[in-house]
């Protein structure tokens, strides 16, 4: 597990660690971190221009293992490859591993703790760990139908 720069040039040498310091410093000075809170493209994934698509960023860095080290880290958080993906959505991506720009929390109890708490306050017929067979969409509202067996 690479956890800091020292990890990086000891595992996959030092032109690599500074060609990942340089695309650190691409990506900070072309997003800010108040930029970064405040973003908020229409489909910030998606470009076909290949001017202003990530791969054309990721193919400037000259160090193959630090193009795919950094293709690696995000590449859960893109959820698709960097030939689709805008520029600013690939830094974006990139940018929220660094505390700077994104905090991650946790919720006591984990997760299905949210469900259980917003499904306390709602005053609605709930039905928890039920398979939803169908919805209709009907004026302002969606019916849901569910399999109770």
């Amino acid at each position: 597990m690479l956890s800091n720069l020292d990890d990086v040039s000891e595992h996959l040498g030092p032109s690599a660690r500074d060609a990942l310091v340089s695309f650190d410093r691409y990506a900070r000075d072309r997003i800010s971190p108040q930029e970064f809170y405040h973003s908020d493209e229409a489909n910030p994934a998606v470009s076909e221009s290949a001017a202003t698509r990530f791969d054309s960023v990721l193919a400037t860095i000259p160090e193959p293992l630090t193009r795919r080290y950094i293709e690696t880290l995000i590449h859960s958080d893109l959820a698709t490859e960097p030939r689709h993906t805008s520029i600013a959505y690939g830094l974006h991506n990139y940018l929220m591993n660094d505390p700077a720009y994104m905090h991650l929390y946790s919720i006591a109890g984990g997760n299905e703790a949210l469900a259980l708490e917003l499904a306390a306050r709602v005053r609605a017929e709930k039905h928890l760990q039920h398979t939803v067979q169908r919805m209709l969409h009907m004026f302002e509202y969606y019916p849901m139908y569910l399999n109770l067996q």
